[in-house]
């Protein structure tokens, strides 16, 4: 389209301000490094709001460019709502989206200043984030040739299928894909000038990796935060803030350039009418591995909320369970671990989706989010066991046992000797050798018996057969002794005893 500068300028940042937060980045005050487990998906409540600075944007291109900043972009929580996508239906947050936008443009001769407004919302899916639709219209005025114009921009983005940019529970070291396809309708109006509508789609397939943990400055705050990285972008997501917390993206190509700062200015966190809270033991499972359920439901004053209806689902396999809460508020449910396939494939499992825990009582609700991870784990090999396979009863002997995991998992070893006694699990041991030594007491033989296991499966047994001799240990010590005294006589003992 000959006239499209303005309309990939407003799809650019549209696309990466309001729907790919978590896909930015920007060069951040590091104050400290900091400890802390993994990054569970974040439970929002109505309410909840982040503002944002993005300051500079600037894009250049053949047909023109601009540069300018948006302020006081907010993005706040209105409610819960499901919504259809396709042939499938998703429980979501609505999510408001308000900004001002100014700058200077350029457009092919035309050179002015840009003011405008953004509204608009959001639809994202609870359970896991993931963005599923994202409707925005920006109305101000350019001025051109010594006059203000009106503009009017309208952009309905689709994601097929949504637009899943985190892999909860997020762990520095976790690399997973991200793929979809976008969908981006609308017009652009500029009074008198310019009448344009479009549509477009383009294919969004990337690597996406959590690199480290990191203290984080912006003007909200500073904030333990988990930094994510995909092609030459960087993100730090906070797990207090609940999203990101400041980013920044640079795009150069051949024709055409993209560059944009994001901070956190302040945030707000909301609460519920009932307190949900849960907890998923093992929250990372093998497929069938049987889980627990459990929590607690209170009212603002902590007061249990007895005997009422709690229901749990996995939206990603569309399978829910239903429970009730006791005289003291608990609640508790066993299931068996299913087998999940999300959007964002991973090396170390299947899938994983957020498990949402919901509870009303006298017109008061309340939900809770956390994440079950299905673990694609292979058990370790059964262990390598060296040693002497004959010896002397009361003689203390060591032997060697080593396994690998093809998932580089730590690994824990237990031996039984065969006598009836065994060394019980030991470990972890990670890459080395495990070596132990072992006495039998009396005469035989006596297979030795070793496994290994991570910590989430164990391998098939491997044996070894030793024997004792069969004469006593007191004979065997004391021609043992003569043969020191004359080491050159009784060879005929020497070869009997060395057949033992």
């Amino acid at each position: 389209m000959k006239n499209s500068f303005l309309q990939t300028l407003f799809f650019l940042t549209i696309f990466f301000l309001l729907i790919g937060l978590s896909l930015i980045s920007t060069a951040l005050t590091i104050k400290n490094n900091v400890t802390f487990e993994s990054c569970d998906i974040p439970t929002w409540c109505v309410g909840d709001s982040w503002i944002y600075t993005a300051d500079p944007v600037t894009y250049f291109s053949q047909n023109g460019s601009f540069d300018g900043k948006i302020d006081d972009l907010k993005r706040e929580v209105l409610g819960v709502t499901t919504i259809s996508h396709g042939d499938d239906e998703f429980e979501v947050y609505q999510v408001d989206i308000t900004g001002n936008i100014s700058g200077e443009m350029t457009w092919e001769i035309l050179s002015g200043d840009l003011e405008g407004e953004i509204q608009g919302a959001s639809y994202i899916r609870i359970s896991d984030l993931a963005e599923v639709k994202t409707e925005l219209v920006s109305t101000g005025t350019v001025y051109f040739l010594f006059i203000d114009w009106d503009y009017e921009m309208t952009n309905i983005n689709l994601f097929f299928p949504p637009l899943e940019l985190y892999d909860f529970p997020l762990k520095v070291y976790d690399l997973w894909e991200i793929s979809c396809n976008s969908l981006s309708s609308g017009s652009f109006i500029v009074e008198d000038l310019i009448q344009e509508e479009f549509s477009e789609s383009g294919w969004l397939d990337q690597t996406m990796q959590c690199i480290s943990k990191e203290s984080v400055s912006v003007p909200a705050g500073d904030f333990d935060s988990y930094k994510m990285t995909y092609s030459s972008d960087t993100a730090w997501y906070s797990p207090e803030v609940g999203n990101i917390i400041k980013s920044e993206v640079e795009h150069g190509g051949t024709n055409n350039s993209f560059n944009m700062d994001l901070s956190l200015e302040s945030f707000s966190r909301g609460t519920q009418p009932i307190n949900v809270s849960e907890d998923i033991d093992p929250s990372e499972a093998l497929i069938d591995q049987e889980i627990n359920i459990s929590g607690r439901v209170v009212d603002s004053n902590s007061n249990p909320i007895q005997n009422a209806d709690v229901s749990i689902e996995i939206p990603r396999i569309g399978q829910s369970w239903f429970t009730s809460t006791d005289e003291d508020g608990y609640y508790k449910k066993t299931i068996e671990a299913p087998y999940i396939f999300d959007d964002t494939p991973s090396p170390d499992e299947f899938g994983s989706d957020g498990v949402i825990v919901h509870c009303s009582a006298d017109e008061l609700e309340g939900y809770k989010v956390k994440s079950l991870l299905i673990i694609a784990n292979l058990p370790p090999d059964s262990p390598v066991i060296k040693g002497p396979i004959k010896g002397k009863p009361g003689i203390d002997y060591d032997y060697e046992f080593f396994s690998t995991d093809a998932d580089a998992d730590e690994l824990y070893y237990f031996v039984e000797w065969g006598d009836g006694t065994d060394s019980g699990w030991r470990g972890p041991y990670s890459d080395e050798k495990m070596i132990l030594s072992h006495t039998w007491d009396e005469k035989g033989s006596f297979k030795i018996r070793a496994k290994a296991k991570d910590i989430y499966s164990e391998s098939d047994w491997r044996e070894l057969e030793v024997t004792m001799p069969k004469h006593k240990i007191l004979y065997y010590s004391l021609f043992e002794s003569l043969f020191d005294l004359f080491p050159n006589s009784f060879p005929i003992l020497r070869y009997i005893f060395r057949l033992i």
